[in-house]
């Protein structure tokens, strides 16, 4: 068994009543969706971490990002015909940008009220709900 810990920097980027997520290539969450972002580049701070993640995926004009919060998960999963114990740490940033087109294909936007939450990595889920319970 492999142990790894994974830190990386996610958006809640909420627009209309909707919410942005990807779908996961790979990984132990292949084919859920989560929130955009990833991992951060050596040097960088959160902020230009999630700065450019949004950037590379999308051509959203950010105009305010705010520490949301962070979140942890931890999964065990196969990778490469090895168990990797898996350590997530998510730092989230709610984030007010113009809406311009999606880069990504990976990307699209989702209503917030009646997303299917089976869809939705646990990470994403926490996320989401919480961000309900303030914004409620």
């Amino acid at each position: 068994m492999t142990k790894q810990t994974h830190i990386g920097a996610y958006g809640l980027i909420e627009n209309q009543g909707k919410i942005l997520l990807a779908k996961h290539q790979e990984g132990p969450y292949k084919g859920l969706l989560g929130l955009p972002g990833g991992s951060f580049v050596h040097g960088e701070t959160a902020r230009q971490c999630i700065t450019r993640q949004i950037q590379n995926e999308s051509s959203l004009d950010i105009s305010e990002i705010k520490l949301f919060d962070v979140l942890t998960d931890r999964v065990s999963w196969d990778k490469d015909n090895d168990i990797e114990d898996l350590h997530l740490i998510c730092i989230l940033f709610n984030i007010h940008a113009k809406v311009n087109r999606l880069i990504d294909d990976r990307l699209n936007w989702f209503d917030i009220s009646t997303i299917d939450k089976s869809q939705l990595s646990p990470i994403a889920q926490r996320a989401i709900n919480d961000y309900n319970k303030i914004n409620a």
